[in-house]
């Protein structure tokens, strides 16, 4: 496979840096990208299988991600007004557990690769 080229981190899916996860990603990815080059027969077979594993947990971070940065932007005074009264409010109430899927991610190295 000459000239193939692999994108990983924020080279391929830049998030906004509201949920911080950029350098995450980064490294999730390459954790990734190597086991599938490592047990799979062939570097076409490695990338594909990489995207294929990757696509789900990234998108879903960099949407989550957008959203964020879309609440903290109001500019209506009324939504200002409100977002800060309730944001102390929502922080404290928020459950650690209902962000595991971001923040505990891990990746087994031991776990093999298949198609």
């Amino acid at each position: 496979m000459k000239n193939s080229v692999v994108l990983v981190g924020d080279a391929v899916h830049a998030t906004s840096p509201n949920a911080g996860q950029g350098a995450s990603l980064a490294l999730e990815d390459a954790m990734m990208l190597v086991k599938c080059m490592r047990d799979l027969p062939n570097m076409e077979q490695a990338f594909s299988m990489f995207q294929k594993l990757r696509r789900d947990r990234v998108e879903r971070i960099v949407k989550y991600s957008r959203s964020i940065g879309q609440r903290k932007h109001a500019t209506n005074p009324v939504q200002v007004f409100f977002r800060d009264l309730m944001l102390p409010k929502f922080l404290k109430q928020a459950n650690k557990d209902s962000l595991g899927w971001m923040y505990d991610y891990q990746t087994d190295w031991k776990e093999k690769i298949t198609i």
